[in-house]
Formats: C-alpha cells, sequence, structure tokens
C-alpha cells in the first residue's frame, strides 16, 4: 500500500463515533465556478485549514498555486482545469491525481509555517447544467499522513537493522571490531578538528582533502563489510566535500557546515556498533576459519563485492600476502593501502568477461599481490592484467580536474602522465558511485607512503597489465614505532 493509499484509507474508514466527528470538523465544502472562483463556502473550518479568510469572492486556482511546492502546484492546476472544464462525463477519472493527497504550506495567524495535508474530491453541484460549478469537498488528512509515515520510517528501520545484523555475521568478530573502532576514532578526530581557528582558503582546502581521504577509506570499509547504512552517509558527506573543494574562496564557516552531516555519520556507525555488541552478548561465535590470514580474507571481501557490483571475475593470486609477512604495527597501514588498489585495479583496470575475450585474454582478471622483503625494505606490490593505462583518457581525466592546462597535459611524455594519477582530483571513473570516481585514492595514497618515508612507484603497459610498487625502509618496521593508519587523523 502507498503512502497516498494508506493515508486515505485512515481518512475514510473511522470506525467510531468520536473519530467520524472529528472527520466531519476537519472537512467541509466549497463551490466554484468554471473560472475557477469560490461562490460559496459551507464551512468556517475551511478558512483556517487553506490559510484564507474570507474565501468567497477568491481564485481557488490561486490559493492553491501559492500554497503549495511550484512543481505541485503545476500538477494541481493541470488536473484542476482538465476537471473544471470538462462537461460531459458524470466523474472523470484521473491517475495520480495530486488532489488526492496534496502538501500545502500556510501561515497562522501569528506568522508560523504550517505543513498540511489535503484532499480534494470535485462533483458537479445542483446548477452545474445552467452554470457549470462544481462543489469541491476538502479534507484535512495531514494527521493520517503523519501516522502512515512513521509507520513507514519504522519498517524502513527494522528492515535496515535485520540487514545490517545479516551483514555483520558474514564477517569475523575482529574484523568488524576493527573497523568500528578505528572508524569512530576517525569520526571524532574530524569532528574536534571543524571547529577551529581562521584558516586561509588553501589551509580549508588541504584540510578538506585530508577529510575527504579518511572518509572515502571509510566508505570503502564499509562497502566490504556491506555496511550500507554507514556507506550511503558517508557518499552523501562526499558530495558536500565535492562541493566545497569546488569553491574558489572558503571559510572557516564552511567548516563547520561539515558539523551536523559528520554527526549522521557518526550516528550510523553508533547504531551499528550497538547491534555488533548486542549479538556478541547473544553469544556469536566466528566460523572455524576466523582468526588465519586475516588480511587476505578481507582483501578477497572486497574483491567478491566488487565483481558482483561491476560484473566482471577477478581471481587473486596470493604471493606473501600474510598477517605474518607483515608486522603487525604496519598491517592496517598496508592493509588500507592494498584495499584502496585493489578497488582501483577492479573498478579500472580489469575488463568485463566479453571484452577480455575479444582481446584475446582469460573471461577473468588476475589480481597478483605479492610482500618480499629486500635490501632491507618491505616491498608490497599488486599488479592486474587489465586494460593497463591509457595515456589519452589520463590527459583528459587531469585537464578535467582543473589543476592542468589543455597545454600542459599535451605536453606530457609518459613519466609525466602517471605521476598525475597522484594528483587529487584525477579520476578517470565515468561517473561517481560507491567505489569510484572521486578522484580519491592515489592521492591519499602517494601521501600516506611518504609519511612513513616510502616511496610507491608505477608500471603500466596498455592492453598488458597495471602494477603499483611499495617500498617502505626496514626502520619503519621496528618494533613500538607508533605508525599512523590511513584512519588516523592527517597531520600535513
Amino acid at each position: 500500500m502507498s503512502l497516498v493509499q494508506f493515508g486515505n484509507f485512515l481518512a475514510s474508514h473511522f470506525s467510531t463515533k468520536g473519530t467520524r466527528q472529528v472527520s466531519q470538523i476537519n472537512a467541509g465544502l466549497l463551490e466554484i465556478d468554471s473560472d475557477f472562483i469560490i461562490r460559496k463556502s459551507h464551512s468556517r473550518v475551511l478558512e483556517s485549514l487553506l490559510g484564507e479568510s474570507p474565501l468567497v469572492g477568491k481564485s481557488f486556482a490561486r490559493i492553491i498555486r501559492s500554497r503549495t511546492a511550484p512543481e505541485d502546484g503545476k500538477k494541481a492546476l493541470l488536473v484542476l482545469n482538465k476537471l473544471v472544464k470538462q462537461r460531459n462525463i458524470i466523474k472523470p477519472v484521473i491517475k495520480h491525481n495530486p488532489f488526492d493527497c496534496l502538501k500545502i504550506k500556510i501561515r497562522s495567524p501569528k506568522g508560523r509555517s504550517i505543513v498540511k495535508y489535503i484532499r480534494c474530491e470535485f462533483g458537479r453541484s445542483d446548477s452545474f447544467e445552467h452554470y457549470g460549478k462544481w462543489t469541491v469537498t476538502i479534507r484535512d488528512i495531514s494527521k493520517s499522513i503523519r501516522i502512515s509515515k512513521l509507520i513507514k520510517r519504522s519498517n524502513q528501520k527494522a528492515e535496515q537493522k535485520i540487514s545490517t545484523v545479516m551483514s555483520l555475521l558474514q564477517f569475523e568478530k575482529d574484523l568488524i571490531k576493527e573497523y568500528l573502532e578505528g572508524t569512530t576514532t576517525t569520526l571524532k578526530d574530524i569532528l574536534a578538528n571543524l571547529s577551529t581557528r581562521p584558516l586561509t582558503t588553501p589551509q580549508i582546502k588541504k584540510k578538506i582533502e585530508s577529510i575527504f581521504g579518511s572518509v572515502h577509506q571509510m566508505k570503502g570499509d564499509a562497502a566490504i563489510l556491506n555496511l550500507k547504512s554507514i556507506s550511503d552517509q558517508a557518499h552523501q558527506f562526499e558530495n558536500l566535500l565535492s562541493d566545497l573543494s569546488m569553491r574558489k574562496t572558503l571559510s572557516t564557516k564552511d567548516l563547520r557546515r561539515l558539523i551536523s552531516p559528520l554527526k549522521a555519520i557518526i550516528g550510523a556507525v553508533k547504531e551499528v556498533k550497538e547491534l555488533f555488541e548486542k549479538i556478541v552478548e547473544g553469544g556469536w561465535s566466528d566460523s572455524p576459519e576466523g582468526g588465519a590470514n586475516t588480511m587476505m580474507r578481507r582483501l578477497q571481501y572486497l574483491v567478491k563485492r566488487l565483481e558482483m557490483d561491476s560484473k566482471k571475475r577477478v581471481i587473486i593470486v596470493d604471493d606473501g600476502y600474510t598477517d605474518s609477512a607483515i608486522p603487525a604495527h604496519l598491517r592496517r597501514v598496508i592493509n588500507g593501502l592494498v584495499t584502496q588498489l585493489a578497488r582501483n585495479a577492479v573498478i579500472h583496470g580489469i575488463e568485463d568477461p566479453q571484452t577480455r575475450r575479444r582481446r584475446g585474454k582469460t573471461p577473468y582478471g588476475c589480481l597478483h599481490i605479492s610482500v618480499r622483503h629486500e635490501k632491507g625494505k618491505l616491498i608490497v606490490a599488486m599488479r592486474d592484467d587489465g586494460y593497463g593505462i591509457d595515456p589519452e583518457k589520463i590527459r583528459n581525466a587531469a585537464f578535467a580536474s582543473k589543476f592542468f592546462t589543455a597545454d600542459q597535459v599535451r605536453r606530457w611524455n609518459k613519466t609525466q602522465l602517471l605521476n598525475a594519477m597522484f594528483r587529487p582530483g584525477v579520476s578517470t571513473a565515468k561517473t561517481v558511485t560507491q567505489h569510484a570516481g572521486r578522484g580519491v585514492g592515489l592521492d591519499v595514497i602517494k601521501s600516506t607512503v611518504e609519511k612513513y618515508g616510502g616511496t610507491i612507484g608505477l608500471k603500466s603497459t596498455l592492453d598488458q597489465f597495471t602494477e603499483f610498487t611499495m617500498a617502505f625502509p626496514r626502520q619503519l618496521a621496528a618494533p613500538g614505532l607508533n605508525i599512523p593508519t590511513l584512519h588516523s587523523r592527517s597531520r600535513r
């Protein structure tokens, strides 16, 4: 049952004497002529309901138009014109009649804005044949609509909770706990730094860039865990950040605008955390395979999700990417880096099965990840056998980012083109989705690697492969070193 149908049902099916009296009190009858002028009003309640006194002599069309949203008013007047001008049928049948549930906004005697919902029923008056007059029965169905909205919202929330519980049960407790704790800390750190001393536009843009990277990573991890309530809120927050980043001038006031939507994400995380704690209290036990090579399982979860969303097939070749191969205090940061690189590989690099067959490849793409120790460095590499990097696409994306001129990008050699991919705002995704299109990712990866004194390299051959190689100095792997993660607050 739709919202309108449910509202109409409640408005017309009161079963007790008391509710019938309420229905009568909140309804009234008008008589209008073919020019929509009100000729008679049979109930004073209509003056309060429509916020107009007196009604007689006024244009019913004008009253409706001035109290509804532009689009709603336009649709209502089209129907009204069609209805009143028809003289050859008794009861016109109109699909999706806006008068079934019309939202109006009136002013109270004290000047306060009041939103109401009305339903208008039209009929021919006794003097219709001679004067073309119509009767309009107007009912206040505000209470019914609000009740139906509450019920609908409650049902949606219950369904969302069930969906979240089912998602949580697919993963290990430690994985979920780590994500929720890390995300909560990240969001609180961001919130604490929004209300600050006056900053210049470049400083604010740098802060927005830092927030963008953290939220993007958080959203990606939420997508892996299928926590839709968090990923949706984060996606909306990115929209706001994107709008701000495009402005020429910014003030600290603009940063404070982020507080309310950021609190909405914190609320979504809190709800998931409460559900998680209740499940744990209820005796949730992990599957037998839980606890073994958590990093690889997390990567597998991500790739499986991306496969479903992009309709691609991908296999992972593991060459040393194990929990034991990476120092414990580096696992979270490397996991974040690998997660983003894998997302880029599946979304941007690996082709769909049909395209791969046409190019003489296997229908499934290969994602190869390796970890090794070499010359005092920890080397982490990821390679995909996808489309590779198209120089022209990078030129177009760099120019579209508005950070470079057409003359600059035209003169770039291959090395300069590849380096441009690490600049903020450069993305080859055609549309913004939960996984790509923000131009956020490689710039965050590069700055994170460099923050630890490391380097990142990129190789690619069109139609063959793309490979990223990250190298961390040995001293960064020293036990006890406090390493920030992608969830940590940026201190650039």
